[in-house]
């Protein structure tokens, strides 16, 4: 199979590709092999994607033979890797176990689209006027986006500012998307370079591949000269292959780099060899050749300072690459599953590595009763508020994009996640509950903290909270890298709306549940409310009152600590007020404020959650499903989940456990009282 180099992405597609994995960056990129959401816009129509389509129908066959039981996610990852393996490739393994989406909801803020605009402005488009350079850094779309340009999954191979055809600048392109997605130099040029082994760029026709799908569903990229298709096919504009051998693995990629000098030689910014010193066969006619080419990202392997060296190593260490190739190539495809716990192990599935942030395996046989009551005596009157927060901080990097964050592991002992201005004072609190720790024998510090927040948040009136224990801790800090929760800088209540709408879509809490969770920690530690049940009158009716002659006060200092003051002495915290100005959860909290027994279970509902979010046990299940199912079928919790009231009726689940229970969509079908 011959790849398919697509406009401006740096790789060359040896097979129907995922969608680029989450990238590494505090507003987490939503893109990801693991959802498949290539097959829906805007992804399937974006220039990089184009002629894809045709790629998917070769598949088809295989999806419809295997049914639901084979997601789209693993068939085209798996394609994938047994493409590179066919031409003699380097392999692995494979995590299996990816869930398919049903729709391409989680990539509408990408773009290009007036959501993105607002939640990630990026003026830089295909047709759109570029930046100027800033300094030594060269970003055309800047964080949120894991790419420079939109709708490119990487950079543009013809160069900085739309094809400028220099190197060097593309060089630092390639290393801040590349970084984004967690990607050191190494991985960088061994997936460049790995992937130019294979394939050729489609450049034939001068007016590229025809319409995408979003605008000719009927017949996407057909073709704008001869008949479209074999020598005619034309995707990216840029055309020839990278190596004489394009549907072999080989170094050749790199001894070419090497070896010859290059020069522009007209046409899309490609790169021929000066003296045209290496052919390829013509992929339609093996009688014919014609001339290898370089693009300019691919020139920027042999004169960026940092990526030349890794180059030359590979130019005569095959052995070395392919070493490179094969884990760069896994984590690219999987680091979008999460930890090694949601794989599915078909046999081929490699051991935990780094980027997987793997944690020791639970062995300890803790007494978490006996830990309870020490903490009940131990933790001061005055401190359970701070203890709550450590463990809603603690828990509260989860991310479902990506499946990175969350509790487990207690990384908020270390930087970077102990140094986030969020987290001011935490490490006061974590020390003093290191005191309980040292008493109880194999206690890891992240089953502490959580266990602490919620008898504390019980001791507010929370009422009682399910326990899941045999959480381990991390040796560092390392897997909270690019964690931070993202934060409006400046004082506008429209920005801090757009980081709240985002955090509610990563953070696997429903509108209503994120409301009744982080309202409830702002209420208590801005200190509106000095219990749980007071939290509905003293804060979400002052939030719904009306009229609101709410202004913002002067002040100085983080956002975090700026406040809304009525000219007659009462404030209510920047953060909680923003609320307000989101419909879902103005209409969240005006029920709440007259329905306090509502607003008890979805804070119930919504902590267990968030804390036990991250503790997997397969694609979708998690370890906690059957300590959790007293929580669930309780007549609050149940009743919550199904709207009804359920004072007087006993409940039960219909073979749903807790959690499944709680993410269920439809969870009236699925709990009954009587």
């Amino acid at each position: 199979m011959n790849a398919t180099h697509h406009t401006s992405s740096s790789r060359a597609r040896v097979s129907p590709p995922s969608s680029r994995p989450a990238a590494s960056q505090p507003y987490p990129n939503p893109s990801r092999s693991a959802g498949s959401r290539i097959r829906f816009d805007p992804e399937r129509s974006w220039a990089d994607n184009g002629n894809l389509d045709k790629a998917r129908r070769l598949l088809q066959p295989i999806k419809t033979k295997h049914g639901v039981g084979l997601s789209w996610g693993d068939l085209i990852v798996l394609a994938g890797t047994i493409a590179i393996q066919a031409q003699g490739g380097p392999y692995l393994g494979m995590c299996y176990g990816r869930v398919d989406d049903t729709s391409g909801f989680w990539s509408h803020e990408l773009g290009p689209n007036d959501k993105q605009a607002v939640v990630a402005p990026c003026p830089y488009t295909l047709d759109g006027t570029p930046e100027i350079a800033d300094g030594d850094t060269i970003e055309l779309c800047k964080d949120p986006f894991g790419a420079v340009q939109q709708q490119l999954i990487y950079v543009n191979p013809g160069g900085c500012n739309n094809g400028d055809h220099d190197p060097v600048c593309s060089g630092r392109q390639i290393r801040s998307s590349f970084g984004r997605m967690g990607m050191n130099d190494t991985e960088t040029v061994s997936l460049i370079g790995g992937g130019h082994a294979f394939g050729k760029g489609h450049g034939i026709c001068a007016n590229g591949g025809g319409m995408a799908p979003n605008v000719d569903p009927v017949n996407p990229w057909a073709g704008t000269c001869g008949t479209g298709k074999a020598e005619y096919a034309s995707t990216s504009g840029f055309e020839g292959p990278w190596t004489a051998t394009p549907t072999v693995w080989s170094k050749l990629y790199f001894e070419y780099l090497r070896d010859f000098e290059y020069e522009i030689t007209g046409g899309n910014n490609v790169w021929h060899m000066k003296n045209k010193d290496r052919k390829a066969p013509m992929p339609f006619n093996v009688s014919a050749t014609q001339d290898v080419m370089m693009l300019t990202s691919d020139i920027a392997m042999i004169q960026d300072s940092e990526y030349s060296p890794i180059s030359m190593v590979y130019a005569s260490n095959l052995e070395k690459l392919e070493h490179d190739f094969r884990h760069s190539w896994y984590k690219l495809m999987t680091r979008d599953m999460g930890p090694i716990s949601r794989c599915v192990d078909k046999g081929d599935l490699p051991a935990a590595l780094p980027w997987q942030n793997p944690l020791p395996i639970y062995s300890g046989q803790v007494d978490y009763d006996a830990v309870k009551a020490d903490l009940v005596a131990s933790i001061p009157h005055d401190k359970r508020y701070a203890v709550i927060y450590a463990a809603y901080q603690s828990a509260n990097t989860f991310r479902i994009t990506d499946y990175r964050g969350g509790a487990n592991g207690a990384t908020i002992r270390f930087s970077p996640q102990a140094d986030y201005p969020t987290n001011a004072g935490v490490a006061e609190t974590l020390m003093m509950l290191d005191a309980v720790k040292a008493r109880h024998h194999g206690l890891s510090s992240s089953d502490l903290i959580v266990l602490a927040g919620t008898a504390a948040l019980e001791s507010m009136g929370a009422g009682d909270l399910p326990f899941c224990g045999g959480r381990t801790d991390a040796a560092d800090g390392e897997q909270a890298e690019d964690l931070a929760p993202w934060n409006s800088s400046t004082a506008s209540i429209k920005a801090q709306v757009a980081v709240y709408a985002h955090q509610i879509k990563i953070s696997g809490l429903s509108e209503a549940e994120y409301l009744a969770l982080r309202g409830t920690v702002m209420c208590l530690g801005s200190g509106m409310a000095s219990s749980v049940a007071l939290v509905p009158h003293n804060c979400f009716r002052r939030l719904i009152s009306e009229p609101r002659p709410w202004s913002a006060a002067v002040a100085t200092g983080p956002t975090e600590m700026r406040t809304f003051s009525d000219g007659e002495g009462s404030t209510i915290p920047w953060h909680l007020m923003a609320f307000a100005w989101m419909p879902g959860t103005l209409a969240t909290a005006s029920t709440f404020a007259s329905d306090p027994d509502h607003h008890m279970a979805a804070l119930r509902v919504a902590w267990t959650k968030l804390m036990t979010a991250d503790r997997f046990d397969g694609p979708t299940g998690n370890v906690c499903d059957a300590q959790l199912d007293d929580m669930t079928c309780t007549p609050a919790n149940v009743g919550a989940a199904c709207g009804s009231p359920t004072a007087g009726k006993s409940c039960t689940c219909d073979g749903r456990h807790a959690r499944n229970l709680l993410f269920a969509s439809t969870p009236k079908v699925h709990c009954h009282c009587a």
